[in-house]
C-alpha cells in the first residue's frame, strides 16, 4: 500500500510540473489538480483525502500564503512609487554581494519559504537588465538562505547540531558564518555562470527614461517592510525554543507580532506609509 501511494505521489508531482511548465497553467491550479487526482487514486478514501487536502491548503495559507502576499504588497508599492528602479540603479555594482548578505541574514527565519517570500521585493531590486540577471538574483538569494539555515546559529538546524556536538553558541555562530559565506560565494559564482545558459540573455523591459537618483525615502521603503518582519519572525522562533531564552513574556509578545496575519498587516502598513512619504512634495 505504501509503495502504491508513493508511486501515485510521484506521478502527481510529475503531473504538477508538466501542467505548470508545459501547459503554462498557474502554479496554484496545477497543485490543485495534482492533489485532486492523488485523492481520487490513492485508495485512502475520499473523506480522508478531502480532509487532508483542506488541512494542507489551510496550513500553507496560514504560513507561506500570508508571507507571499506581504512580499507582493511591498513589491507593488516599490514599483508604483518608482523606488524599485531607482534602487536597482543605485545598488547595481553590489548586487551579488547584497544578495548573499540578505539571504544569510534571513536564514534564521524558521521557515525558508517564509524568509524567501518576505525577501521578494529585493528580487525585483537586485535584478539587472536581462533575464539571466533576474534568475541569478532570485537563485542567489535562495541559495544563501538555504546555506544560512544549514550553518548559521540560531537556525533550527544549527541549534540541533550544536546540541548534538556540544558546541558553545558563540563558537557555533562564528564557524557557521564562515561555512555559510563560503557556500554562498561558491553558489553565487556558479549561478552567475549558469544563468545565461538557462534563462537566456534577452533584455528585460526598461523604462524609457533613465531612473532618477535615489530618494531618502527609497531605502526605508524596502528595508522596513522586509527586514523588520524577518527580524520579528526570527526572534519569535528563537524565543519559542524549549529553554525559552527570552522568558515566557518575550515568547508570548514576539509570538503575537510574528503571526502570519500580523506580519501581513505590518508589511501592508509600512508599505503604505513609505509610499505616502515618497509621494509627499518634500520627498523630492
Amino acid at each position: 500500500m505504501e509503495i502504491y501511494q508513493a508511486a501515485v505521489a510521484t506521478a502527481s508531482f510529475a503531473l504538477v510540473v508538466i501542467l505548470s511548465r508545459r501547459a503554462r497553467l498557474p502554479a496554484f491550479l496545477a497543485l490543485l489538480i495534482g492533489a485532486f487526482l492523488f485523492a481520487l487514486v490513492s485508495r485512502r478514501g475520499l473523506g480522508a483525502s478531502g480532509d487532508a487536502m483542506s488541512l494542507g491548503f489551510a496550513q500553507i495559507v496560514e504560513t507561506a500564503g500570508f508571507a507571499i502576499m506581504a512580499g507582493a504588497v511591498v513589491t507593488t508599492a516599490l514599483e508604483v512609487t518608482g523606488a524599485a528602479d531607482r534602487l536597482a540603479a543605485t545598488i547595481a555594482p553590489a548586487r551579488r554581494i547584497l544578495a548573499v548578505l540578505l539571504g544569510s541574514m534571513a536564514s534564521i527565519v524558521p521557515s525558508a519559504t517564509v524568509g524567501l517570500a518576505l525577501l521578494r521585493p529585493w528580487c525585483r531590486v537586485l535584478q539587472g537588465s536581462s533575464a539571466a540577471s533576474r534568475a541569478a538574483a532570485t537563485t542567489t538569494l535562495a541559495l544563501a538562505l538555504s546555506a544560512g539555515q544549514a550553518f548559521i546559529y540560531p537556525s533550527a538546524v544549527a541549534v540541533a547540531t550544536g546540541t548534538i556536538l556540544d558546541i558553545s553558541p558563540l563558537r557555533l555562530l562564528l564557524l557557521g558564518i564562515v561555512l555559510a559565506l563560503a557556500a554562498c560565494l561558491v553558489g553565487a559564482w556558479f549561478v552567475t555562470r549558469m544563468a545565461p545558459r538557462v534563462a537566456g540573455t534577452e533584455p528585460l523591459p526598461t523604462p524609457s527614461e533613465r531612473p532618477a537618483p535615489s530618494l531618502p525615502t527609497d531605502f526605508p521603503a524596502i528595508v522596513l517592510p522586509t527586514l523588520l518582519p524577518i527580524a520579528l519572525v526570527s526572534l519569535a522562533g528563537y524565543a519559542q525554543t524549549g529553554t525559552e531564552p527570552l522568558g515566557r513574556v518575550g515568547r508570548d509578545v514576539l509570538g503575537f507580532w510574528a503571526k502570519p496575519s500580523v506580519v501581513l498587516i505590518l508589511c501592508f502598513g509600512l508599505a503604505l506609509l513609505t509610499a505616502w512619504r515618497a509621494r509627499m512634495p518634500g520627498a523630492e
